[in-house]
């Protein structure tokens, strides 16, 4: 039984160009001993990790008009993974130190309750035996000069996959699919700090400063309200 107010449990379909805006709060020990190895506990530091995607007012993080899009698909989709999201690294190991960085964050389908559709074009749900690649609506490419979109390069996240340039839709597998493009799921404030397992290393603090940041924030609270529309043992969610 699916409790009351959980979100999307499952989806197999593609979101194209989904601009996510979130804050988020994690806290992780760190071993700072080059060796890797802090016998009974000695030389671990809590790390407080801080962070942020896309346009959203979240102290330490800055206020900023550049959006950051997701693109996922595939048959019974129950994650988002975003690659590279921007973290605050702060420790007050001798001297308080912040360090600015990158981590991987990974969405869990359940916290989604809902999605902004305010120019998606492309929404539609089929029901097919084979993959089919379903023409888009204008039978053309998507435009090029939207704001907060995907497919506009002034923000230089054109997926690779070709489909900001073909009048065909992302390739529908079998059974049932469902395609949107254009979504949003803005200003998400942080709900509370979750801690992560286990203890990370000084060269994985070390690796943060890029994007390809191997420091995984799975699953942060977020406050994704959901409607109170669950009444009795009458489950609408």
């Amino acid at each position: 039984m699916v409790a009351c107010h959980s979100g999307a449990n499952a989806l197999s379909g593609h979101l194209a160009g989904v601009e996510l805006s979130a804050g988020f709060l994690a806290r992780a020990r760190v071993c700072i001993d080059i060796t890797t190895i802090c016998p009974f506990g000695i030389g671990e530091v809590d790390l407080n990790i801080d962070g942020c995607i896309g346009r959203i007012a979240f102290s330490p993080c800055a206020t900023t008009d550049n959006p950051f899009f997701v693109e996922a698909g595939g048959t019974r989709l129950n994650k988002l993974h975003v690659a590279a999201a921007q973290l605050r690294l702060q420790t007050n190991f001798i001297l308080p130190i912040t360090i600015d960085g990158y981590g991987q964050l990974i969405l869990d389908t359940r916290q989604i309750h809902y999605l902004l559709a305010p120019n998606s074009s492309d929404f539609f749900l089929s029901f097919q035996r084979e993959r089919v690649s379903w023409p888009r609506y204008e039978k053309a490419p998507p435009a090029n000069n939207l704001a907060f979109d995907i497919c506009n390069p002034a923000y230089g996240q054109v997926p690779t996959n070709g489909r900001c340039g073909s009048a065909y839709s992302e390739p529908a597998n079998s059974g049932w699919w469902l395609s949107a493009s254009n979504l949003k799921m803005l200003n998400l404030q942080p709900g509370n700090r979750i801690v992560l397992p286990g203890t990370l290393n000084i060269y994985t603090l070390l690796a943060a400063l890029g994007p390809s940041s191997n420091i995984i924030i799975d699953n942060p609270k977020l406050d994704f309200i959901a409607a109170r529309n669950c009444y009795g043992t009458q489950i609408f969610c």
